[in-house]
């Protein structure tokens, strides 16, 4: 069943329950009320059969065309004594037994030649009265109310299902649009498209959420194509350096021991790259540490640990510039992806600089730079150079994936900071990022430090 029906099969529902209670609670209430005013006829009715006298009765009166009544009068024994019925009414066992028992009123309703009359029977001494009127006026107004009532109960239902089909087309109208939407983005594969507005203020935002939920695949779709297109570009310069070496390793068997020393070394170059890369590859498509939980450390303890071990492998001097703090730069970020993010930068720095001269790493609060003395950067590229594998004209013939910095620009904005890059006083480059800095820790905080 669509959701328009139960919507109108609910309205419905609920209506014609409604209507239902409605009208029995006033049919019960005007049968009463119609039965009681027949009983108070009755009662009335009654009264000239006696006297003065308690006990006494008078005998029937002549009856004539426009007297509604019948009565009749019963002995001692229950017997018919004298009617206005023709044939006389049966008295049943209930008013048998009244008879005889001044003071005792039994209510019936009794059929006679197949029409209902509502008795009255009042015991007396020596016998009893009874009273009678014809019930089916009464019934033919009961009746009138019971089709009055079924015909309100029908017609509230009709009248609230038409309601509820004219109010749910516009909201089931917009969910068909955006299901048809659906169908089409799954068969064709098209992310590029609007949905359709209009239903309401739910169904506009359910729309617009859906068409930005396509824009953002179709977003990472793009990313995702880029990135494979991108990698494999990479990926093919060392593949075809290995081919070649291992090709000529096997067409040269008898090469010189030192070029076979020569194509090994290469060999080995070439495959730690490759490894490099892959590893950076897998950083950049699966967002390596995003789920890990930020932390609160001291930055400068953390960036120091990284500056000794990249001198240590280098070679190079590496050194930390800070202004004298009497407090340690404390942050709350990801501890493992903000280590990347700086080792990538002195990575950077020490790949570019070939003046053999110190690295320095200037750390002001939460705001960290790292400046070399290469060939630094034109600015038409400045914000081209945190692009996935975008290496500037100046750096084509240098090692690397062009990963590195797309991975630092990913990090510090996923922990809330920016990304800085200028031209280096003296020649060079520094390039950099801010991080929000906690004036102080929480007590009973332990700072975080990297291993080293």
């Amino acid at each position: 069943m669509s959701i328009r029906l139960r919507i109108v099969a609910l309205l419905g529902l609920l209506v014609a329950l409604a209507a239902v209670t409605v009208g029995l609670a006033t049919y019960r209430t005007t049968s009463d009320r119609v039965v009681a005013e027949l009983d108070d006829s009755l009662t009335t009715a009654t009264r000239p059969f006696f006297d003065a006298r308690p006990g006494s009765m008078q005998p029937l009166p002549v009856r004539t065309p426009l007297i509604m009544y019948e009565a009749q009068i019963l002995d001692a024994n229950g017997r018919v004594f004298a009617t206005t019925f023709a044939p006389p009414m049966l008295p049943t066992v209930t008013a048998i037994e009244a008879a005889n028992q001044p003071g005792v009123v039994v209510w019936e309703t009794v059929e006679v030649l197949g029409e209902e009359f509502r008795v009255r029977t009042v015991g007396v001494n020596g016998g009893a009265i009874q009273v009678a009127r014809p019930y089916g006026e009464t019934a033919r107004v009961l009746e009138s109310v019971r089709n009055q009532i079924l015909l309100i109960v029908v017609a509230t239902t009709a009248v609230a299902s038409l309601f509820g089909w004219w109010i749910s087309g516009p909201i089931t109208a917009s969910l068909r649009r955006l299901t048809d939407t659906m169908q089409t983005v799954s068969t064709s594969g098209e992310l590029g498209v609007e949905v359709p507005l209009g239903g309401g203020r739910e169904v506009n935002r359910l729309s617009e959420a859906f068409t930005s939920m396509l824009a953002a695949l179709s977003r990472s779709r793009e990313e995702q194509r880029r990135l494979v297109e991108d990698a494999g570009h990479e990926l093919r310069t060392p593949l075809t350096s290995l081919r070649t070496n291992l090709n000529l390793l096997q067409r040269h068997r008898d090469l010189p021991e030192i070029e076979r020393q020569e194509i090994f070394s290469d060999l080995i170059s070439e495959t730690e790259e490759l490894v490099a890369l892959v590893d950076e590859i897998v950083i950049a498509a699966t967002g390596d540490n995003t789920t890990e939980e930020p932390e609160i450390f001291a930055l400068d303890d953390q960036v120091a640990s990284l500056v000794e071990r990249a001198a240590r492998r280098s070679n190079r001097t590496v050194e930390v510039m800070k202004p004298e703090l009497l407090r340690p730069v404390v942050v709350r970020a990801q501890p493992d992806a903000v280590s990347r993010a700086v080792s990538n930068l002195i990575d950077n720095a020490l790949k570019f600089d070939r003046s053999g001269g110190a690295i320095e790493v200037w750390i002001d609060g939460g705001h960290l730079e790292v400046r070399d003395r290469g060939p630094g950067i034109p600015p038409d590229s400045k914000d081209l150079i945190f692009e996935r594998f975008y290496r500037a004209p100046e750096a084509r013939a240098a090692d690397g994936s062009g990963l590195g910095l797309s991975i630092v620009r990913e990090v510090v904005e996923r922990n809330g900071g920016e990304i800085h890059v200028a031209p280096r006083p003296g020649g060079g480059l520094a390039i950099g990022f801010t991080l929000p800095e906690l004036l102080a820790p929480p007590e009973g905080t332990e700072q975080v430090l990297p291993d080293s």
